[in-house]
């Protein structure tokens, strides 16, 4: 009995030891398997062009399986916007004044604890002082006073601030005197002028550690650089425990840490630069309160460190001008070849692009990413070879716009226009010509450098061209493009298919892991291979036409496969997602792969009904009136806003169309059809006559709250977009939030022209 008693001790002591043992690898599995955080920097734009002292909206979103402390946002090193929050999500908006010519880097960091945090994707800004340009309008867009049905030369030189000769000199086709009258439906360049940008609120106290004491931060004090090396030294800090280095290579817009390097030692040698280029450096002490970014210097390495290829190919650069019309469209799409490399559109995805106010000429430079440069590898004694074939979409049908293809010999890589005709690709119909292609040809780092836009010498009508000297992509004609990109399936959780359950997402019982294919070729072998960026995008079915840029990852080394692929809340239900991979090689970058899509399950859980209710216009806090002091008027006192821009919540775009005038409008004028004219009032969803046509319902998911972030502009005339209304408000649902439950969320800001309140209802939908 005795011995029996035993066993059965023993049996049961095994089965709890099994028991235990099977919890505790599941929960360890549960915490290995969480998704990685997401941080995006979701405005500015990467790649926006613009005005010196030009305020823009700042907006920063991390979402994480823990709460979110702290949101710090950096500037070329430097902190400056920071929001401490407690929940799952933080949103951090606010404007953001560019004071200094040049391009700027962007780059956010959420805090999950002082030694715990993720970054965000780099941000790239160039600014450039165009006081010396002017805007280009239509007469018939500009505000006037009542019972005014002609535009007079000296009526206008008088709203704008100048004089009927500089009208004239603006505009050859005008007459200078005051009486001479403006035909209607004629384009104007009208002078430029600058508003004092708005004070900037100060980043919030420093968390998660409150009790800290600001102390001086590290700084780069000194460096020495050859082409296959750079030397950096930097400044000590008082209380660190570490130093974390982070690079951002030539044409790559992620931060990869280069080395952590222990407390007092203040010298690092970089030695695996490999092409010319910028080179960015950002330093990090690792200190009680945190790891936060204190400083950015960045390194310009000349052509003479580009490295020859094997093949004797020569770096060239491509700018991509504007494509001229001789028929009318809503918008047009292309496809594009470059000696011989696959055929690639633009713009990407469904989107289309754009005329400018005159409805013949499409404006590349702002409408193609790298501002319409491609990095091109060409035989020093051949040619360069371009085909592209384009088609205009007007309502719901295409119709090809002809083929146009020319071959440039060395003495035409100079940076002169280029130009031609297309051809129609109808064997059938008579041979006519469409279509109209400019663009340049040129060297890098030569007379066309983005520098010399900074610096203003450059003449005018080659800012529609401003060449990038690190291209955000710079992807080489000749680089093997990675193939066969896949999901593997495994053991573990899934990240990309979180369902939602009782009391929380669960995972299904395997995760997949991302792998894809890489073939060397004869001239770029596999020792040159150096690894591979994955990107995302994702496309919401309410707007499936557009994506939305989503997270970065980088592989180093010979590695091809990524195990965790993060998924924002706003695309985990019934959102697509778009997954490319790019190879990096010591001779550049591949073109992206061909997209991985994955169509994401509709998830059975709670929804918010947002409802934006109202936006109130009132007179401004400073100078007690309403008063659109940036625009134009005609003989009258202008007192209508020209507005625009975006409303979201928890990363949902609240909104029935984009509305906005896009980065070109800074070098051609306002738009005034993506634009809602609103005077002083209060503009409301509930049928009034003036109601905005862009505020109404949706139905978005949650994690326990919602955050309403607002960034709206008013577009004037004489200096580009003004901020009108800016700021974020959040309300606490709770696990278990109640089917009757209704809070309201308000955002409300002032910059000098008007008082701006945007209001939302927030219920759960039924």
């Amino acid at each position: 009995m005795k011995q029996r008693t035993t066993s059965l001790f023993f049996v049961i002591l095994l089965l709890l030891l099994l028991c235990g043992g099977t919890a505790g690898w599941l929960a360890w599995r549960s915490v290995q398997n969480q998704p990685p955080p997401f941080v995006q920097i979701r405005a500015p734009e990467s790649g926006a062009l613009t005005d010196l002292n030009e305020t823009l909206p700042l907006m920063a979103y991390a979402e994480a399986s823990r709460p979110v402390l702290r949101l710090e946002v950096y500037a070329d090193g430097a902190l400056i916007a920071a929001a401490n929050g407690e929940n799952n999500s933080l949103t951090l908006v606010q404007p953001w004044t560019v004071t200094t010519p040049g391009r700027h880097v962007l780059v956010a960091r959420a805090f999950f604890s002082a030694d715990d945090f993720a970054d965000s994707q780099v941000v790239f800004v160039d600014t450039a002082d165009l006081s010396g340009l002017p805007v280009t309008v239509n007469v018939d867009d500009l505000p006037r006073g009542e019972g005014v049905t002609e535009v007079r030369v000296g009526d206008l030189a008088s709203a704008a601030g100048t004089t009927p000769e500089e009208i004239a000199r603006l505009n050859p086709g005008l007459p200078p005197a005051p009486d001479a009258i403006i035909p209607p439906g004629t384009p104007l360049n009208l002078p430029r002028r600058s508003d004092p940008p708005p004070a900037a609120p100060p980043p919030a106290p420093d968390t998660p550690r409150s009790d800290s004491v600001a102390l001086p931060a590290s700084r780069f004090d000194g460096e020495t650089h050859a082409c296959n090396q750079i030397s950096l030294r930097w400044s000590d800090t008082p209380d660190e425990t570490a130093y974390l280095l982070y690079r951002i290579a030539v044409g790559e817009d992620v931060q990869t840490l280069l080395a952590t390097l222990p407390a007092n030692q203040l010298t690092y040698t970089d030695t695996t630069v490999n092409r010319a280029g910028t080179y960015r450096y950002l330093i990090a002490p690792r200190r009680p309160s945190g790891s936060s970014i204190s400083d950015m210097v960045s390194i310009a390495l000349g052509p003479e460190c580009e490295p020859a290829s094997s093949a004797g190919m020569t770096s060239l650069r491509l700018a991509m001008l504007r494509i001229q019309l001789q028929k009318s469209f809503d918008g047009i799409y292309c496809y594009v070849s470059f000696n011989g490399s696959r055929y690639e559109r633009i713009p990407a995805g469904e989107d289309l692009l754009r005329p400018s106010d005159d409805w013949s000429v499409y404006q590349l430079p702002m409408q193609i990413p790298s501002r319409g440069q491609y990095a091109l590898q060409s035989p020093e004694d051949g040619t360069v070879d371009i085909a592209l074939e384009c088609w205009g979409r007007r309502g719901p049908g295409s119709e090809s716009l002809g083929k146009y293809s020319a071959s440039h010999p060395a003495e035409e890589w100079d940076g002169r226009e280029l130009s031609g005709w297309s051809e129609n690709t109808d064997p059938i119909a008579p041979k006519s010509y469409v279509f109209n292609l400019s663009y340049r040809i040129f060297r890098p780092l030569n007379v066309l450098d983005q520098t010399q836009i900074y610096a203003g010498t450059i003449e005018p009508q080659y800012l529609n061209v401003p060449p990038i000297l690190d291209p955000l992509s710079r992807q080489v004609s000749g680089i093997p493009t990675p193939t066969n990109v896949a999901l593997e399936w495994g053991f573990g959780c899934d990240p990309l298919l979180y369902l939602y359950a009782e009391g929380g997402y669960r995972c299904a019982v395997v995760t997949p892991r991302l792998a894809w294919s890489w073939w060397a070729s004869e001239t770029v072998t596999r020792s040159m291979l150096t690894g591979f960026d994955v990107n995302l995008e994702f496309a919401r079915r309410d707007n499936p036409a557009r994506r939305e840029p989503g997270p970065q990852f980088r592989v180093d080394g010979q590695n091809q496969f990524l195990s965790l692929l993060p998924l924002p809340l706003a695309y985990r239900c019934g959102a697509t997602v778009y997954i490319t991979v790019t190879a990096r090689t010591s001779q550049g970058n591949s073109a992206p792969s061909a997209p991985l899509v994955l169509h994401m399950p509709e998830c059975k859980q709670d929804k918010l009904r947002v409802r934006i209710t109202s936006i109130e216009l009132t007179a401004s806090g400073e100078t007690r009136q309403l008063r659109d002091d940036g625009d134009i008027c005609i003989l009258c006192d202008d007192r209508r806003l020209e507005v625009f821009g975006s409303v979201y919540l928890n990363g949902y775009g609240v909104r029935r169309e984009s509305l906005g005038h896009g980065a070109d409008a800074i070098l051609f004028g306002i738009c005034p059809a993506s634009t809602t004219c609103l005077t002083a009032g209060n503009y409301s969803f509930d049928g009034f006559s003036n109601r905005i046509p862009w505020l109404f319902e949706r139905d978005v998911p949650h994690n326990g709250s919602a955050i309403l972030t607002v960034l709206l502009s008013d577009y004037d005339t004489q200096n580009g977009p003004d901020l009108l209304c800016v700021g974020s408000a959040e309300v606490k649902l709770g696990p278990l939030a109640a089917r009757n439950f209704r809070q309201a969320l308000t955002v409300s800001s002032d910059f000098g022209e008007a008082s701006c309140r945007v209001t939302a209802e927030v219920t759960i939908a039924p």
